[in-house]
């Protein structure tokens, strides 16, 4: 528009300066018409990395430093940013190069971090139809179509913050039929609550209270929750008084006012399996910590 302007301008400008003899001559091409805009840009770009020769994504650029920061994933792993023309090491794009904090340790960043009261490593389960341990993992495959579950003597009390990594199943048929997760209020009576998610990237809150199952929290999106095949997802419960706060991977899911019973109560872990067939859900660094 200003270069269009400028020559009318100086049109206006010869017909005052230059002969009429000369203003009756053809007049010159008209200037190219403008490119059409380009389209908008996306809002954000979307990134996708490599999970052990699969692509995990699209995620935000929020999500992959929440990842790099709870080490999920690390500044080496490959990922891809649309508009790129390839896969390149996380750590060499400018918007993650400071992700990694200085270490992103094994604990979930913003949880965990206070005072160690309670860990377990896995190393020194007892193996049975069930449970398997790893090296310093366990696989924990309950029977087919059935929920199960254990929970450690430890009963806590007062305000707390309880960590797990939920590796999801490299192998599943129905994403919505089989779920993992961390139990934070049991008691000596088998009752419990506790939170979890499913490969369809959900989340919800489980309550068993004499053999009724109900959910207070329903199954619903959880924001930063990997649900790709063998995953591995860090959960924070976060108690205070009769409050839970619940995590995934330090992105805020959702919030239950209790009561809670024995304050935090007894600790544990809970899987389901799809009807038909045992899925392999894994556990690692489970981890109770009182507040800072």
């Amino acid at each position: 528009m200003k270069k269009m302007t400028g020559i009318a301008l100086s049109l206006g400008v010869l017909a005052v300066l230059v002969p009429g003899s000369l203003l009756a001559q053809s007049p010159p091409p008209l200037p190219a018409a403008p490119p059409p805009p380009m389209p908008a840009a996306p809002t954000g770009a979307q990134y996708y990395y490599n999970n052990n020769g699969q692509q995990a994504g699209p995620f935000t650029a929020d999500q992959i430093k929440q990842m790099i920061a709870s080490g999920q994933i690390s500044l080496t792993t490959l990922v891809w940013k649309s508009g790129t023309p390839s896969w390149v090491a996380a750590g060499t794009l400018p918007e993650f190069a400071n992700a990694g904090g200085g270490g992103g340790g094994s604990a979930v960043a913003g949880g965990c971090n206070g005072t160690e009261f309670f860990s377990d490593d896995f190393s020194q389960t007892t193996p049975d139809q069930t449970l398997t341990p790893e090296g310093t993992k366990l696989k924990f495959k309950a029977l087919a179509g059935k929920f199960d579950f254990f929970t450690y003597r430890r009963v806590l009390s007062g305000d707390a913050d309880i960590c797990v990594t939920a590796q999801v199943p490299h192998v599943f048929k129905s994403a919505g039929d089989t779920f993992a997760g961390v139990i934070f209020g049991g008691n000596e009576g088998g009752d419990f609550e506790a939170f979890l998610i499913n490969p369809n990237g959900n989340s919800s809150m489980l309550r068993w209270v004499n053999k009724n199952l109900d959910l207070p929290i329903a199954w619903h999106k959880a924001d930063g929750l990997n649900p790709a095949p063998g995953a591995k997802n860090k959960l924070r419960v976060s108690v205070r008084g009769n409050t839970a706060t619940f995590y995934v991977n330090d992105m805020q899911f959702a919030t239950f006012n209790g009561p809670l019973p024995n304050g935090a109560g007894k600790l544990g872990v809970i899987v389901k399996s799809e009807p038909g067939r045992r899925d392999a859900w894994k556990f690692a660094d489970f981890k109770a910590t009182s507040p800072q």
